[in-house]
């Protein structure tokens, strides 16, 4: 049988705790459309933060791959500079070294150099015994010497020496001289070979073989 709805008890008798909604007023959709546009602004401007920090993450990770890069440039570029640098420091040397001898090659093997002509002759052996005899008439004066010889045009000047200076050389021509042996101070130019005089030129035992030899004559 159908409940009298006179007597029916009503849905706030049927469940008390239960608040009755608010007649709706028609406010509340644009605040859920103002909520949920907020809401979605929110997410737009988090998800632009996130894509910012993304691409600031990879604006400085190609920074220092740059920043790498240009160290790496900047020393190879110093490498080569260094070798660069090596390669014409030893050119340089290289060169100098080079100029060196042929400056030293151009240099006159001989320099000028004093001496005293003491005789002189075309044989080299009678000059050896010439020199013996001299030497045998002054022996302290030329004892102590050694004998040199140079050529002069088609003969040759048998020399002793060298001596500091010209005027040393004088000085020992002087002394020849005061024993009646003639001789005469030489200054050999820069380049002229002058070379020991081959064969003995030792008294031996006080014995020697007097030989013909020519004076000595200036020039």
């Amino acid at each position: 049988m159908p409940p009298n709805p006179l007597t029916a008890p009503s849905s706030k008798q049927r469940n008390p705790r239960r608040p009755t909604p608010p007649p709706s007023t028609g406010k509340a959709r644009p605040a859920r459309r103002h909520r949920r546009r907020k809401d979605r602004a929110c997410q737009e401007g988090r998800r632009k933060a996130a894509a910012a920090k993304k691409d600031d993450a990879k604006t400085a990770a190609a920074k220092k791959d740059e920043a790498k890069a240009a160290a790496a440039k900047k020393g190879e570029e110093a490498k080569t500079a260094a070798t660069k640098k090596e390669a014409a420091a030893k050119l340089a040397l290289a060169k100098k070294e080079e100029l060196a001898k042929k400056e030293e090659a151009a240099k006159p093997k001989e320099t000028s150099r004093h001496w005293v002509q003491i005789a002189g002759g075309a044989n080299e052996a009678a000059m050896t015994r010439e020199f013996l005899r001299l030497k045998a008439k002054a022996p302290k004066l030329l004892a102590a010497r050694t004998a040199w010889t140079t050529p002069l045009r088609a003969t040759n000047r048998l020399l002793v020496g060298p001596f500091k200076t010209s005027a040393e050389a004088q000085e020992f021509v002087n002394e020849l001289s005061k024993l009646d042996l003639p001789a005469f101070s030489w200054t050999s130019p820069a380049g002229q070979e002058i070379v020991k005089l081959a064969g003995r030129t030792k008294i031996v035992s006080g014995q020697l073989s007097a030989g013909r030899g020519s004076w000595p004559r200036h020039g």
